[in-house]
């Protein structure tokens, strides 16, 4: 096994260790990525791989960095910038991703 899985593996089992990661989502996400690289599970609007490298998906980092409001705002604008190209680029894909965005702002909205 080359050195860069054997750093990746012994910093995923530090977090493991630190109960900051779930061993069976782990294992699960290992084996979809490693096995299964075009399986059916990857999901490029809800979950997309290069989001979720470094253990923490790059939103859950942003939202908690930018606190409540103005996490709502960067929403809005990922939102509107979907919208305003999904018939130039991303087609139905951005659709989704704005919905996406749009749904996680509900989600917090009821949270209150």
């Amino acid at each position: 096994m080359g050195e860069l899985w054997e750093r990746a593996l012994r910093a995923l089992k530090a977090r493991v260790d630190a109960g900051e990661l779930d061993p069976e989502d782990v294992i699960t996400r290992l084996t979809d990525t490693i096995l299964h690289p075009e399986s059916p599970t990857y999901d490029p609007v809800n979950h997309p791989r290069h989001y979720v490298t470094g253990g923490i998906e790059t939103i859950d980092f942003i939202e908690a960095k930018l606190g409540p409001e103005r996490f709502e705002g960067y929403c809005i604008g990922n939102a509107i910038k979907y919208l305003s190209r999904y018939q130039h680029k991303g087609g139905k894909e951005d659709l989704e991703k704005a919905v996406w965005y749009l749904n996680r702002i509900i989600e917090r909205s009821q949270e209150v």
